[in-house]
Order: structure tokens, then C-alpha cells, then sequence
């Protein structure tokens, strides 16, 4: 029986609200929660579909998992699931992040450190079982493979901010030449959720509100001051949540608003909440110097992630038009190829690479990784085994 609207909606509820809870680790910890939810779980979508929305998020600035997010509630339950989706994954990190404003000092203390660990290790096996899944899916042959591993190595090699959406892009048009003849290519079928007039609306007014922000910069410091700057921000961010962080600097520390001590305390303590990394602009909006710290933190929050929901939102039925036409396919199966690359290399570094920081590290991950793809062990006892057994480890070594 098909679910009803209000089903839906609030299956988005459920579903964004516990993975706002539950989902640590940073973007690429967040895009293979969102796969497990929504591909493996409830199978909303399919590993292609999921795929594509991934490779759609990396083409546009803004912060990718929270736009995936956005593209999983407005396909599921209209703008209203969009907008419910948003809310239920950001407002549990932003909450806390409002609280390390206030009470930054008694959060320094060697539990919070031992959890944070934790935490990064548990990042570590989520895209670890993340990418190699995605990998038995969409690298069947040598051919399909050379993409992904070619895209890896580049990223690996050279640290270009802009350098992702090269590798896809370039991906995109050699894979329509040499996959043109495939057959069997499953592509979008997911339903445009409203006509391509009003996705050239939303882009009109990304760009127009983007004109509109160096007018209204003026005073960092009042509302349209502080819209204005984090909607610079959410606007020039591609390659992930971590590339905010030296336009944020910039922003706020270049005019002396902040403290540089507060700014990277506040940082740091965003690394070990679940939910968006952007989180951390409702942080620096609860710092700055304004009379409604309230109406600041929301102006912040929607002026960050108002960009890439934008840009998001338009780039869905576009795609679905796209998708009709037969060399698409063949830039799809490069795409999907290339997203797998893509994630490989933030797996490595920073997740791996920041993640493990002993050898039995490395044990957790490898048992826990095992459990889930020969499916020995559902993944909430996984996280749950590998949390304790991290703790038990750092208790007893000291």
C-alpha cells in the first residue's frame, strides 16, 4: 500500500531527526550514513539514484551531505519534507554548538577527548564499509574502475579546492564517449518534483541574492551584515564541509570580531558533534557582538545554507531532463565511478588519517568493517560494539 503524504513526512522526520543524532564524523561520514538509511534501510532510493544525487552535490557549492539531505526530503515529501529534513538533521548539532558558546571552558577534559576518538573511529568504518560497497556496485569492470581509481590518485596528489569538481566534470564527458554504446545503464528515475520555469527561478535568485550580499555586507555585525557573509560563505564553498573553515577565518577574524582562540576552540569542538559541519556558523553568530543573538544565529544558519538548497533544488529537474538523452548514460556510469574515487580519498585523508590514532584503531576498524559487509551484525550493534571496545581500549591503556 502506498504511504500517505503525512507518512511520508514524517518518516523524514524520523529518519533526518536520528541521523542528526547519530550521524558523526563529518560530510563523508554523513554521505554513507545517508546511503545505509536510505538506500539499504528503507530503499528510497537506489545505489545509482543515491549516487548521482552525491555527484550532483559535489558539481555546486555548499555543503554536500546537508544538500543530499535536502534533495532525500523535497523527493520523498515536497518542500515541506525538504525543509523538515533540514531542520531534523541540522538542529541537534546546532543546539550543542550554541551550548559550546556558552560553556566552551567545562568541556575541556580527557572524556571528551577519549570520546572524540572514539567518534573518529566510527567515522572510519562507516565510509570504509561506505566505499566498498559503492564500489562493488559501480566498478564491474576494469574500464569502470580506471575512473575511480584515477580520480582517487588526482585528489590524493594535489590540493586544489576546486579540483573535485574538475574530476567530475571531465569524468562526466569522457565516460559519455566511451560508455555511448552501454544498453543495460540504470539513470535517473527519480520524479521531477517541479518544472524546469521554476528551476531557473531558484537559480535566478542565487544569483541575485548574491549580488544583493556585497551591498548589504556594510556592518559585519548586524542582520544583514551577518546574512550577507555566511551567504558569501555557503556561495564560494566546494570540496566539502572542512573548506568553510579559511573563508569563515577570513570573514570573522580578518575584522577582529572574534577571538582567533574562541574561533578554532569552537572549530575543534564542531569535529565531535553529529550533523552538518556548518553547524558552526550558529557558533560564531552566538559569539558576535549583536542585540538579538537569536534572530543573529538564525540569520547565520539560513544565510549558509540557503545557496546550496537553491542551487540543489534547481539542479533536480534539470538532471531529470538531462537524463533522457543517450549520452548521459554514459556519463553517469563515469560519475557514479568517479563519486566512489572521490569518496576513497577523503576516507584516506582526512577521515583515516586523523582517525586512527593507535593500533588497535586499526583492529575496531577492520573487525567492524567485516561485520557489516558479510552483514554478521546489524550496523547499530556495530557502532555500538565499536564505541565501547574504543573506550574500554583508552581506559586501559591510560
Amino acid at each position: 500500500m502506498k504511504p500517505t503524504y503525512l507518512q511520508n513526512l514524517l518518516s523524514v522526520l524520523y529518519a533526518f531527526l536520528k541521523l542528526g543524532i547519530t550521524s558523526f564524523g563529518g560530510p563523508a561520514a554523513h554521505l554513507g550514513y545517508f546511503r545505509k538509511e536510505f538506500v539499504e534501510n528503507r530503499a528510497w532510493f537506489t545505489e545509482s539514484q543515491y549516487a548521482q544525487l552525491v555527484a550532483i552535490a559535489q558539481f555546486l557549492p555548499g555543503p554536500a551531505s546537508s544538500q543530499v539531505g535536502f534533495a532525500v526530503g523535497l523527493l520523498r515529501a515536497g518542500w515541506l519534507g525538504a525543509l523538515v529534513a533540514f531542520i531534523s538533521f541540522t538542529l541537534p548539532s546546532v543546539a550543542i554548538m550554541l551550548g559550546v558558546a556558552w560553556f566552551l571552558p567545562s568541556l575541556q577534559s580527557d572524556i571528551a577527548l577519549m570520546l572524540t576518538a572514539a567518534l573518529k573511529v566510527l567515522a572510519c568504518i562507516i565510509v570504509t564499509d561506505a566505499v566498498l560497497a559503492m564500489f562493488r556496485q559501480f566498478c564491474l569492470s576494469i574500464s569502470r574502475a580506471s575512473f575511480a581509481i584515477l580520480a582517487f590518485i588526482v585528489l590524493m596528489l594535489y590540493s586544489v579546492n576546486a579540483l573535485m569538481l574538475m574530476v567530475l566534470l571531465i569524468s562526466a564527458i569522457v565516460g559519455s564517449v566511451i560508455f555511448k554504446n552501454e544498453t543495460q545503464v540504470e539513470f535517473s528515475h527519480w520524479q521531477a518534483p517541479f518544472s524546469n520555469r521554476l528551476a531557473y527561478f531558484l537559480i535566478a535568485t542565487f544569483v541575485i541574492i548574491f549580488g544583493l550580499s556585497f551591498w548589504y555586507l556594510g556592518d559585519p555585525t548586524s542582520l544583514s551584515g551577518v546574512f550577507s557573509g555566511f551567504y558569501q560563505t555557503g556561495s564560494l564553498v566546494f570540496g566539502g564541509g572542512h573548506v568553510v573553515l579559511p573563508l569563515l577565518e577570513e570573514q570573522w577574524l580578518s575584522n577582529n570580531i572574534i577571538s582567533k582562540a574562541d574561533f578554532l576552540a569552537g572549530y575543534g569542538a564542531a569535529q565531535m558533534l553529529p550533523g552538518p559541519l556548518f553547524s558552526f556558523a550558529a557558533y560564531i553568530a552566538a559569539l558576535l557582538p549583536v542585540s538579538n543573538q537569536t534572530a543573529a544565529v538564525c540569520m547565520a544558519l539560513v544565510g549558509i545554507f540557503l545557496p546550496g538548497f537553491l542551487l540543489m533544488a534547481a539542479a533536480l529537474p534539470i538532471w531529470v531532463r538531462l537524463s533522457q538523452f543517450n549520452f548521459l548514460r554514459g556519463a553517469i556510469i563515469a560519475l557514479n565511478a568517479a563519486v566512489v574515487g572521490i569518496l576513497a580519498s577523503v576516507l584516506l585523508d582526512p577521515v583515516l588519517l586523523s582517525g586512527i590514532q593507535q593500533w588497535p584503531d586499526v583492529l575496531i576498524i577492520v573487525i567492524a568493517v567485516l561485520l557489516l559487509q558479510t552483514k554478521k551484525l546489524a550496523m547499530i550493534w556495530v557502532i555500538l560494539l565499536s564505541l565501547v571496545v574504543h573506550l574500554a581500549v583508552n581506559l586501559i591503556s591510560g
